[in-house]
């Protein structure tokens, strides 16, 4: 019964992100991504310790963004992310839906393979909860047109890029 319950909360939630502004679904998701990265690291660090997992992370790539002239870097991150996009959501979406037209099943397939892209077991974790906004982010913008959907997705992933990029340099 709970677990109906809250089900239903969440669904009803992304219907409504539908009839956002494109800003404010924007801004939400990124949010949202960032605050389900942090709660699936605490969960996942210490099922992977405990299972014998390396939990520690090379940041070599993201500190040498930081190296980097700002709008080198930017650039940088804009095209990863325009490729993943086009990669873990826009085809895995696409070849997804010939398999089957549960939109759970595409949104699990796109967030695990976008996840997977990720190689690391700790990034992996972290990165599968962003992998369905990003999944979900695109299948809303699909509807209106591909090209919203790549944008609006890659926006998403950018702005949460730049952010995890903020947080390596505070620990830099």
């Amino acid at each position: 019964m709970i677990y109906n319950t809250y089900m239903n909360r969440i669904s009803n939630y992304f219907n409504r992100t539908k009839k956002y502004s494109v800003i404010r679904f924007i801004v939400e998701m990124s949010v949202l991504a960032f605050l389900l990265k942090l709660l699936a690291i605490i969960i996942a660090v210490p099922v992977l310790m405990s299972m014998g997992v390396n939990t520690e992370t090379n940041l070599e790539l993201e500190k040498g963004f930081l190296e980097d002239p700002f709008l080198i870097a930017g650039i940088l991150i804009i095209i990863f992310a325009a490729f993943e996009t086009i990669t873990g959501q826009m085809f895995i979406l696409w070849l997804s839906k010939k398999i089957s037209k549960s939109l759970s099943f595409r949104l699990l397939c796109s967030a695990l393979v976008f996840a997977l892209l990720h190689v690391e077991p700790i990034i992996i974790a972290a990165v599968f909860p962003i992998g369905l906004i990003l999944a979900w982010a695109y299948v809303v913008y699909r509807e209106k047109s591909l090209w919203a959907a790549i944008w609006v997705t890659t926006a998403i992933h950018v702005a949460h890029n730049l952010f995890a990029l903020y947080l390596v340099s505070l620990g830099s």
